[in-house]
């Protein structure tokens, strides 16, 4: 998501206020209704004795993260792009909350802190760090054409996505039902 102010710009033409607005409004919108909603069927699905619900929230919010990612570049308009973006606020802000759940829920309680803050920092490293780092070196090594953003931010996707929704299908399906209770 950071690259995409910069997309909006070589890509569409797009001024900085104009990407502030597209981008704002598909983050709080899609942020919001997928944190709700992410908490909600998580709760409700733990409610009715799913002991994995949290994690199988988790795996059903990486496989809606597969797609959104790879096509959005490819959208002909801004606002196309921001429509196909929504989906990834949705589904990212979906995990947020049962990712965090998890992970408290799995850690013995006087190491609750320290784990909670680990899994927040490994999120910066990758979320903030990493996934915007790879754009730019596959923008300017690999394509070698800052024009190409849109295809690097596909590619980086087209790798990462997969990756991380197979990690998350996987620890769905290895959790011991009765440690996501615990």
């Amino acid at each position: 998501m950071i690259w995409t102010p910069e997309l909006y710009r070589r890509q569409y033409g797009a001024g900085i206020g104009e990407a502030a607005l597209a981008i704002g409004t598909v983050a709080v919108l899609g942020g919001l209704l997928g944190a709700f909603i992410g908490g909600w069927l998580s709760d409700r699905l733990e409610s009715r004795g799913d002991p994995r619900a949290k994690l199988r929230v988790l795996a059903g919010c990486g496989f809606g993260l597969l797609l959104p990612g790879i096509v959005a570049p490819f959208m002909p308009t801004m606002v196309g792009h921001a429509a196909v973006i929504f989906f990834m606020f949705f589904f990212g802000s979906a995990a947020t909350g049962p990712a965090g759940a998890h992970v408290q829920s799995i850690t013995p309680d006087r190491m609750r802190a320290q784990f909670g803050a680990w899994y927040q920092l490994s999120l910066v490293l990758v979320g903030a760090t990493l996934g915007p780092f790879a754009v730019g070196f596959v923008t300017d090594h690999v394509l070698g054409d800052e024009s190409r953003i849109g295809l690097s931010m596909a590619l980086v996707s087209l790798v990462a996505n997969p990756v991380a929704a197979w990690l998350l299908w996987r620890a769905y399906r290895d959790a011991q039902p009765a440690s996501a209770g615990a």
